[in-house]
């Protein structure tokens, strides 16, 4: 009885001492590496740039963090030097930020749609005369950096009778800031280009003052 009380006490104490070596590797995670969704993320500040763009312009973009339940961020975009105009679209005075989501389709990849309005005057709150959106997917080369390609569709958002590109009806007739279902693009170019993490640096150093 001894003998079988002494070989379970010692099956019960290797037991635990099992569970808690396993239980202490999985909590410290000291030899796994992470996981690819943790080292492939969009989060953070991004520099963008394209051949694409109008010479000198470049976008500026932040990421929210990462939704693990959907896969999905908010993303935030800013021309810096772009013309509302984009040759085409003259009425166009002001172009808003990009607002949009991006969704993980695999371990470094992403899909992103997001929409900016062109608007008929310098006051924000003025006419919105166009309605852009931006789609493309994007991969991670590494932890900083992306590259993306897609496409850039433009709608008109108000009447253009007599327009270059021919009579434009509003395509957004119930004003809710999206082509309206069924309505094609009255001009799509393709667009490409790489992106930069914003990433710290030192401090300059302070130039004297006279």
């Amino acid at each position: 009885m001894n003998a079988k009380r002494n070989l379970f006490v010692t099956f019960v104490a290797a037991m635990l001492t099992l569970v808690m070596t396993a239980g202490w590797h999985v909590m410290a995670n000291s030899s796994e590496p992470p996981k690819a969704w943790q080292v492939s993320s969009l989060e953070g500040g991004w520099n963008i740039t394209s051949p694409d763009l109008s010479p000198g312009a470049f976008v500026v973009g932040l990421y929210s963090a990462e939704d693990l339940r959907t896969g999905r961020l908010a993303c935030y975009y800013q021309g810096i030097g772009m013309d509302p105009t984009m040759g085409l679209f003259i009425d166009a005075q002001s172009l808003s930020p990009f607002i949009g989501t991006a969704v993980r389709t695999g371990s470094n990849t992403f899909r992103m749609t997001a929409v900016a309005y062109a608007t008929q005057t310098q006051d924000p709150a003025g006419l919105v005369a166009w309605i852009w959106m931006l789609n493309h997917e994007k991969t991670l080369i590494d932890t900083d950096t992306m590259e993306w390609s897609g496409t850039l569709s433009f709608y008109s958002a108000i009447e253009h009778p007599g327009h270059m590109l021919g009579d434009l009806p509003d395509q957004d007739k119930d004003d809710d800031g999206r082509p309206d279902e069924g309505e094609e693009p009255v001009f799509c170019v393709p667009m490409s280009g790489r992106a930069y993490r914003v990433m710290p640096m030192p401090f300059c150093e302070p130039t004297p003052m006279p």
